[in-house]
Order: C-alpha cells, then structure tokens, then sequence
C-alpha cells in the first residue's frame, strides 16, 4: 500500500528566500510542492521521507531572482495493489461522486464508474 520512491526534481528557491540555509530552503518548497499531488504512474505523494538525498549547486536563470537545484528526495507513496481492499467512511455523496475519509488520506474523491461493479442505473 504505501512505498517509497526517490525523485530528482528541479526545485526553484524564491529571492527572498535565498538568505535561508538552501537544505532548509529545499526542504520546505518540497513539502509545500509534493504532498497530496499525484505522480503519474507512481502514486499518491504523502511527505517527505527524511532530509534531501544530493542538492546540487544553484544556477540563476536570466530575468529570474530565484535559484533553481537539481535534488534528488526520497518520499512516502500511497499506492494500493491491485484488488487491495481499503476502507473508509462516506462524507458525502453526490449523483456520481464519492467523498470517502480514510485512516491513510483525509479526504478522497471516487466517481461512481471507478467502483468495481456500478450500478448501470446511474451511469445514463
């Protein structure tokens, strides 16, 4: 259900952030950047796991104040198994829609035709 995975990213540090340590810098645009994204072919992103692997060194790119580093992360995947049960509490439900709170996530939207046997009478 959950994995680990490490990504190399290029993350831009603003200027105004630039007087901050760049480990720190890094640290917090990946935990404001990654965190209940989807990775295509990966999974759900959860957090971080532990400090940045490799920063590299900062380039400036032309008419930008920031600092751009390749890192290299580690982080937490959610990423259910084929057939793999999870359960969950409804919220609310909608013509097509499920909101579901789970243990592992806090909010989780499933449309109705994603259900492993729907019922046709809403599908139209």
């Amino acid at each position: 259900m959950f994995i680990l995975t490490t990504v190399v990213d290029t993350i831009r540090i603003a200027a105004h952030n630039l007087a901050v340590p760049t480990k720190t810098a890094v640290q917090d645009e990946m935990d404001r950047r990654y965190p209940n994204r989807v990775l295509m072919d990966v999974g759900l992103v959860i957090s971080r796991y532990g400090d940045c692997l490799r920063i590299g060194d900062g380039s400036c790119v032309e008419g930008d104040g920031g600092a751009h580093h390749e890192c290299l992360v580690k982080l937490v995947i959610f990423r259910p198994f084929v057939d793999e049960v999870c359960t969950g509490r409804i919220i609310k439900s909608e013509y097509t829609i499920v909101f579901c709170h789970s243990k592992h996530c806090t909010e989780q939207t499933i449309l109705l035709w994603n259900f492993r046997r729907p019922d046709r009478r809403f599908l139209g």
